[in-house]
Order: C-alpha cells, then sequence, then structure tokens
C-alpha cells in the first residue's frame, strides 16, 4: 500500500523543488521533503501515521508507523523495500509487543515477543521460522517459565516442554507438522512420572502407562488411532490387580473383571456392541460373598436379580423386565425372616404389598397403582392386632376409616371425605 501511493506521487512531485504536499483521495496528506523523505498524515486529523524514506521507488532507511491513536506502531530498517535490521512494535497502549532482527525480509535471530501483560516468550528465529529453543513465560509471582519449545531447523518440527509454578516439568513431546508426534510423557508436581506412550500424526498409538507418585504402574494398555483397544488392566498401589477391561476400538467390549483389594474378585460385567452391557453381572463383598448377580441384554437388566447380604443371606430378589423391576419381588431381613413383598410393573410398585415385623409378625398389607395407594389398606400392631382399616384411592385416604387401640378395642373412626369436583 505504500508503495502503490509513493508511485501515484512520484511523478507529480518530481519536478517540484523543496517541501511539496499533496491530498489523496482518502484525504491523507503526503509530505515530501527537499531530503527525500516523506510522511503520510491523515486529512481529517492532520496527524502524522507513518514515516519513512524511499530511494528508487523503494523503502529505504528507518521507517515508522504510528496507531491511530498517535501511539507508536512499529519502528525498524528497510533495505531496497524488504525489511532489514533491527523492527520494534507496540500495543497501541505504549507497551512494547515484539522485538527482534530481519534479514532480507524475513525475521532471523533472537526474539522477544510480549503478552499484553508484559509477560514473554523468548527465542530464535531462521529465514522466517521459528527455529531452536523457544522459552515462555506465564504470570507466576516468582516470574518462571511456563513452557518451552524446540524447534527443528524451522521445518514445523518441535520439542515442547511446559513446567508447573514450581519450575518442573509438567509435560512434554514431540510436535510433527503442527501434531503431537513420537513419544509424550506427563509427571506429577513433585517430579515422579505420571504417564507416558506415543503419539502418531496427532493421535494416541500403541502402549501407554500410568503411574502412582510411588513408581508403581496404575494402569495400561494399547491405544490404535486414538482409541483404547485390547486388554486394559488397573492396579492397586499396592501391586494388586484392580480390574481387567477390554476394548474394541475404543468402546467397551467383553468380560470386564474388578478385584478388591485384598485380591478376592469384588465384580463381573460383559459389555456388547459398545456400552451396552450384556451377559451376568456379579459383585462380591471383600470377604468373597457374593453380593448381588444380575443379567443384562443389550445394556438393559432382564430375568432374575438377587442381593446378597455379607453374611450370604438373601436381601432382596425378583424379576427384571427391560430394565426395570417387574412382577413378584420379596425382600428379607439380615436373619432370614420376611421383610416384605411387592409387586412391580414397568419398574413401579403395582399390585399387592405386604411387610412384616422382622418377628415375623404382619405390619400392613394393602394394592398400588402406578405407585400409589390403591383400595383397602390393614396395618397391625407388633403384638398381631389391628392397628387401622380403611380405603385409598389414587393415594389418598377415602371413606370410613377406623384405628385400634394395642389391645384390639376400636380407638376412633374417621370420614375422609373426597372432594370429586369443584365449583
Amino acid at each position: 500500500m505504500v508503495m502503490k501511493r509513493f508511485l501515484f506521487f512520484a511523478l507529480f512531485l518530481s519536478v517540484i523543488f523543496g517541501q511539496q504536499r499533496a491530498t489523496t483521495d482518502d484525504e491523507e496528506i503526503v509530505i515530501l521533503n527537499e531530503d527525500g523523505t516523506w510522511q503520510y498524515q491523515t486529512g481529517e486529523a492532520g496527524k502524522k501515521k507513518d514515516e519513512g524514506t524511499v530511494k528508487d521507488e523503494k523503502e529505504n532507511g528507518i521507517w515508522i508507523t504510528l496507531h491511530e491513536n498517535g501511539q507508536k506502531n512499529s519502528e525498524g530498517a528497510y533495505r531496497g523495500g524488504k525489511k532489514d535490521g533491527k523492527w520494534t512494535e507496540w500495543y497501541t497502549t505504549g507497551e512494547k509487543k515484539s522485538e527482534g532482527n530481519y534479514t532480507d525480509g524475513k525475521k532471523d535471530g533472537k526474539w522477544t515477543e510480549w503478552y499484553k501483560n508484559g509477560q514473554k516468550s523468548e527465542g530464535t528465529y531462521t529465514d522466517g521460522k521459528k527455529d531452536g529453543k523457544w522459552t515462555y513465560w506465564e504470570l507466576y509471582d516468582n516470574g518462571l517459565k511456563f513452557k518451552e519449545e524446540l524447534y527443528n531447523d524451522g521445518k514445523g518440527d518441535l520439542t515442547w516442554i511446559s513446567l508447573y509454578v514450581t519450575g518442573q516439568k509438567k509435560n512434554g513431546g514431540i510436535f510433527k507438522d503442527g501434531k503431537k508426534d513420537g513419544e509424550w510423557t506427563v509427571w506429577y508436581t513433585t517430579g515422579e512420572k505420571k504417564s507416558g506412550g506415543t503419539y502418531r500424526d496427532g493421535k494416541k498409538e500403541g502402549p501407554w502407562t500410568e503411574w502412582y507418585k510411588s513408581g508403581q504402574k496404575k494402569s495400561g494398555g494399547d491405544y490404535t488411532d486414538g482409541v483404547k483397544n485390547g486388554i486394559w488392566i488397573s492396579l492397586y498401589e499396592a501391586g494388586e490387580k484392580k480390574s481387567e477391561e477390554i476394548y474394541t476400538d475404543g468402546e467397551e467390549d467383553g468380560k470386564w473383571t474388578f478385584w478388591s483389594p485384598n485380591g478376592k474378585e469384588s465384580s463381573e460385567l460383559s459389555f456388547k456392541s459398545g456400552r451396552k452391557w450384556d451377559g451376568i453381572y456379579t459383585k462380591w463383598y471383600p470377604n468373597g460373598q457374593k453380593w448381588s448377580e444380575r443379567t443384562y441384554t443389550d445394556g438393559n437388566t432382564v430375568g432374575l436379580g438377587t442381593i446378597w447380604y455379607e453374611t450370604g443371606q438373601k436381601m432382596e430378589e425378583g424379576i427384571y423386565e427391560d430394565g426395570g423391576k417387574d412382577s413378584l419381588w420379596t425382600f428379607w431381613f439380615v436373619n432370614g425372616k420376611k421383610k416384605s413383598e411387592r409387586t412391580y410393573k414397568d419398574g413401579k410398585v403395582h399390585g399387592k404389598m405386604t411387610l412384616w415385623y422382622e418377628t415375623g409378625q404382619k405390619m400392613i398389607e394393602g394394592n398400588f397403582k402406578d405407585e400409589k395407594e390403591e383400595g383397602i389398606f390393614t396395618r397391625w400392631y407388633e403384638n398381631g392386632k389391628k392397628q387401622s382399616k380403611g380405603m385409598y384411592r389414587n393415594g389418598e385416604q377415602e371413606g370410613e376409616w377406623t384405628y385400634y387401640n394395642k389391645d384390639g378395642r376400636i380407638k376412633e373412626v374417621k370420614d375422609y371425605l373426597r372432594v370429586i369436583k369443584e365449583y
């Protein structure tokens, strides 16, 4: 743009001596001085916009450009129309933005670049491309660097290291053509290795491992094209196996097994078609006693499901259908006596329900419809005497209810009025 403007005025001003002025179509004033220097000025405000020297119709020597607010934008030298030598840039607020050298129009040698907050990055350019070590500083109180990049001959390949506020390595590896490639490592704040493996074309590939701070292996397995594949094993910090998982193209597949810290198997489940559970899912207590068992098909619980107390006594048992409880379910106290029987439909209590005291005496009996009490409900004291009896409709007491003392005598009779419609 500078040269276009210059050429427009060069013929017009070449035959005029002394300081001359002309105005462009966009109201910028061009001033040609006797010494060959020339300036741009904004026509409306009359403020200097940029200034420099031209020789043989090419920028030459020191050039200065300004922001619209009048603050200096850049300053440096041209040679034969190309930037050459030291150049400095500033933000509109006056803070320095970058500083370094050009050779034949390309950045070359040491350059320093500043963020608006004053923090900086520093490194080397070769033939216009970053080359060698680049260091970045973050806004830490101690002023320590937080990242380092090591470029390889300006080809875009680099070794990259980020740092914790303490200066300790955080993670690092190699970039190739702008993508992670080769070995990468992550460290704990205290310096111990946390995880490591290989990238290929920006995706995890091959064996990857995680470690505890103690150095004990935490988990490990293979990646293919960026997703988990094959058997993955996790370990407790003491070294005992924690889980064994199978992946196919990044999705859970096959039989998965989990263990307690004492080495006892804690659960088993199977996957099919990605994240859908399929097959028997079993869990165990740390003492080896079975805790629960149910069957999945395409991710839904189906068939018989059972839960046990740690003693081995059944806690509950019933049928699942399409993931929800269905038909009759039975629940027990830890002493083996029946606690309740409930009928389910589509996962909701629907039908007859009976509850017992731990002594074996019946406590409540009635019916539900879509999880709301419906019909006659009877309650008994633990001594076997009737406590109350009456009718529910849509979950609310209705009509005449009779209440009894523990000795069986009637205590009171209440009538519950159900409002059908209000006017």
